[in-house]
């Protein structure tokens, strides 16, 4: 029997889907930077390649791909590597899997193991190619953009469940892709970035260049936590994302000092080897 003036623990269900308010921060951001685009875009773009300019710089623009204009932040194949990986970990958090420490079973592995050879074997004819000798098939950045969304959302799948065993102090023992149908519905959530690109939107050209850096940024942040936990052995620690706000703020504040140390250090060591107008080139719009 209930005390009078006793709170009743009753817990009364969400009427709210549980992606329902991710998707809506994200249309939100989408908004906010397609309204930036519209008046800074060209500068904005230019500043994000210039600040991974120490990662990913090719000697020409045949590797990357133009919308409305812009060249990509990134080649093509690594905009497909950081984004594929950046958003196969939004879907798993989104899908309630993001503390998952277990890894994909062995035939849901195999089609991963196919999905990084692809990008090897697309790898080896671009390479073949920019030696000057015959490739198997003509180079496309379409292809290396899908490509390399396959091969960063496969090393997710199993990166991922490693670093929640690492980072959690009780993380969920469920796998990451447990069937195919998984793995469908993961490639389907990718398929829109390729077709945004081989569509050519022009007005996407600065959301996409906002989602490969911030994929690049989380990428690099995730290594300086990983690096972080071990070094301090903090394995096993943290109880919810909460609790990791602290040292994974620090973890991002130091990938940004990275890639701007890196594209400094790259433009100081081989000036206009890349850009022969240098850092201000490169920032161009």
């Amino acid at each position: 029997m209930r005390v009078r003036g006793q709170a009743s623990h009753v817990r009364v269900p969400s009427a709210v889907p549980r992606w329902a308010v991710p998707l809506g921060l994200a249309l939100a951001t989408l908004a906010l930077i397609l309204a930036l685009g519209e008046v800074w875009g060209g500068q904005i773009i230019g500043a994000l390649r210039l600040l991974q300019s120490g990662i990913d710089v090719h000697p020409d623009t045949t590797h990357s791909f133009f919308l409305d204009g812009h060249q990509s932040v990134v080649c093509a194949r690594n905009t497909g590597l950081y984004c594929g990986a950046f958003l196969t970990v939004a879907w798993a958090w989104v899908s309630g899997r993001g503390r998952g420490d277990g890894f994909p079973p062995l035939r849901v592995g195999l089609a991963l193991a196919l999905m990084v050879g692809v990008m090897v074997a697309d790898g080896l004819d671009s390479f073949v190619a920019d030696l000057g000798y015959t490739p198997a098939y003509e180079p496309n950045n379409l292809v290396r953009l899908a490509t390399g969304l396959l091969a960063g959302a496969a090393v997710a799948a199993y990166v991922l469940p490693a670093i929640n065993s690492l980072l959690w102090r009780r993380p969920d023992p469920r796998p990451l892709l447990p069937g195919y149908r998984a793995l469908a519905v993961l490639l389907a959530c990718l398929a829109p970035l390729w077709g945004v690109v081989a569509l050519g939107l022009g007005p996407a050209a600065l959301p996409v260049a906002v989602l490969t850096t911030a994929s690049a940024l989380w990428l690099l942040a995730t290594a300086n936590l990983t690096f972080a936990v071990l070094l301090c052995r903090w394995d096993n620690r943290f109880e919810d994302p909460a609790s990791l706000a602290r040292p994974g703020t620090v973890a991002v504040a130091v990938a940004l000092l990275e890639l701007a140390g890196m594209a400094v250090l790259m433009h100081q060591a081989f000036p206009g080897l890349y850009h022969p107008g240098g850092l201000r080139d490169l920032a161009a719009p």
